[in-house]
């Protein structure tokens, strides 16, 4: 699941930590200057509406940092959890170059969102299950793998 948040070239210039400190300053002292500009008085004006955007997309690039600015984050081959002789997979079969190997590795990085609560509820889309080929083994290998996918997930 590498890959799927880009917070930008800033955590590569920087520590985390230290990025995520210079977009919650921005964030500040943006604050600060449209706090300072007048809106009539008028509270719902497109100026707040603007306003509020402003405060809200600099706030959450702050916290994307936080919490993705270090890929390993997503990463499920790095959880021993998922990945290892005692993990829901073994290492051979997360890294086997074939359909399995493929359905494995897309269940751990649904099941890793879920885990570390990045998301409520995960959605795995598995093709191939029409059954066209006719052969009853196929489909058979099909649905083991299948019924392994659910049975992995928490």
């Amino acid at each position: 699941m590498t890959g799927l948040v880009d917070v930008g070239d800033l955590t590569t210039a920087l520590s985390q930590r230290d990025a995520v400190a210079v977009m919650e300053s921005i964030y500040r002292i943006s604050d600060r200057k449209m706090f300072a500009m007048d809106t009539d008085g008028n509270p719902i004006t497109a100026d707040a509406v603007l306003k509020d955007l402003v405060r809200c997309g600099y706030l959450k690039s702050a916290d994307l940092a936080d919490r993705f600015g270090n890929p390993a984050t997503l990463d499920p081959a790095g959880d021993p959890e998922i990945v290892c002789a005692a993990g829901i997979f073994t290492s051979a079969e997360f890294l086997a170059n074939n359909t399995s190997g493929n359905e494995f590795r897309k269940t751990a990085s649904v099941m890793k969102m879920v885990i570390n609560g990045f998301t409520g509820a995960g959605t795995i889309e598995m093709g191939g299950y029409d059954y066209d080929g006719g052969r009853r083994a196929e489909g058979d290998v099909k649905d083991f793998r299948a019924g392994q996918c659910m049975g992995a997930c928490p």
